[in-house]
């Protein structure tokens, strides 16, 4: 996967936990020190966040970023 993926998929599962927490994106926003705008913008895609400002969204949902191996891709035949 890639670097951008990778980011996009993190993106992904931050929006999916602010609400399923039923946060508003102002307060997420105001939690990681920056205005409402660019916090929208992470989510509708206009712009990326750093990986500091991806580390102050998890931590504004009470959540960590973790670091995994990657797993090996799988061709269509099942090899590695």
């Amino acid at each position: 996967m890639s670097p951008d993926r990778m980011k996009a998929e993190v993106v992904l599962r931050l929006i999916a936990e602010r609400r399923k927490r039923k946060l508003q994106a102002k307060d997420v926003a105001e939690r990681c020190g920056v205005s409402a705008a660019a916090f929208c913008k992470w989510e509708n895609g206009a712009s990326r966040p750093t990986l500091d400002n991806l580390f102050a969204w998890a931590w504004a949902l009470g959540l960590s970023l973790r670091l995994t191996p990657n797993q090996p891709a799988v061709n269509s035949a099942g090899d590695a």
